[in-house]
């Protein structure tokens, strides 16, 4: 990243190395052009420095590129890449939020190509945000999502493409299926052109909370990450011990292999009167030790009474409203595994 995102590093591992570093061999002709395009246009650009980190526009790919790169690999790979850092904000335009004109062609073009000679097409998102995939996102058989990964991202990617590692992450934001789906969209000073204010009119209802009150469908929700195995969710249990609530449940590892789940424990509060309150609220989370396939652990959360309280302005203060609790154990803001209630 840039900015705040930028890091003194003793070396970068690139994807290409690390690929290469796990056993894998690059296919030569689509490894020759992308080497020779890359050099020339950082060649041509300013020199990296703290704030700025230029990075290179994709280059159209045509038919004939595409088909002999897959003729002569095993899988498919495709990037697509944004810088991210401090004093950058993300705007709803092509070649940003939105995918340019060549990343989504050439995105259609090797999935297309691939499946046609049934293999594989992944893409990796090299990026510190996320991008609009809603019409593209069912094309390639994986996405996976590096974020910012250091210098040692190359070896990262490829410990999970070649599942030397198993992925547990989980999305720390809402996927929306559109820019204009977010609550801050209609006040954000780069979405009305008047960027000398912002409006925040959406009080607590951000992210997740936003999407569940209101209904709104997501791409991909909150707290939401696929896994080389799946799990189960059983036996909810809700204890009270001095002043607090722990919430226990059960997690078995259902699939064929090792790998962690993160457990995400959210909270439905009473209605109180001319408050608008969020269908339910993260307020506590786990991820277990690595499972074995069939492995079972028992995983505890904690709920204290400031995780449940909403700020009362007439009292000027943190208030505890008394009335009917669900806590809610997910695998993400959408995927409701187990609930209870309790009266407070």
């Amino acid at each position: 990243g840039s900015g705040s995102g930028n890091v003194n590093r003793k070396y970068k591992v690139s994807l290409n190395e690390g690929l290469v570093n796990n056993g894998m061999k690059l296919e030569a002709s689509s490894s020759e052009l992308y080497t020779n395009y890359i050099k020339e246009q950082k060649d041509a650009m300013p020199k990296e420095n703290f704030w700025a980190v230029p990075v290179v526009a994709e280059m159209a790919l045509s038919k004939e590129q595409v088909k002999k790169a897959i003729a002569g690999a095993d899988v498919a790979v495709i990037t697509i890449s944004r810088m991210a850092g401090e004093g950058g904000d993300r705007k709803a335009v092509k070649g940003d939020w939105l995918l340019s004109d060549t990343e989504e062609a050439n995105l259609r073009l090797v999935c297309q190509e691939a499946h046609a000679a049934k293999k594989k097409a992944i893409l990796i998102l090299n990026m510190g945000n996320i991008i609009d995939l809603t019409a593209v996102h069912n094309l390639p058989d994986a996405i996976l999502h590096a974020w910012m990964g250091g210098q040692e991202m190359g070896n990262s990617i490829a410990d999970v493409l070649t599942g030397k590692v198993n992925p547990s992450g989980k999305l720390p934001m809402t996927w929306a299926l559109k820019y204009e789906d977010y609550s801050s969209a209609n006040n954000f000073p780069e979405s009305d052109g008047n960027a000398a204010y912002a409006r925040y009119e959406e009080d607590v209802m951000v992210g997740y909370r936003h999407f569940d009150t209101q209904k709104v469908k997501t791409l991909y929700p909150f707290g939401y990450g696929l896994s080389y195995t799946t799990f189960a969710y059983s036996d909810m249990k809700i204890s009270v011990e001095g002043d607090h609530a722990v919430v226990e449940v059960k997690v078995k590892n259902t699939g064929d292999a090792a790998g962690r789940e993160i457990v995400q424990l959210y909270v439905g509060k009473p209605a109180v009167e001319g408050l608008l309150m969020p269908a339910k609220e993260l307020v506590n989370f786990k991820k277990t030790a690595e499972l074995q396939p069939g492995e079972e652990t028992i995983v505890k959360m904690q709920v204290k009474a400031e995780d449940v309280a909403y700020f009362n302005e007439k009292q000027n203060n943190w208030v505890v409203a008394p009335g009917k609790y669900t806590a809610y154990v997910a695998a993400s803001a959408e995927d409701i595994r187990l609930q209870q209630s309790v009266d407070l």
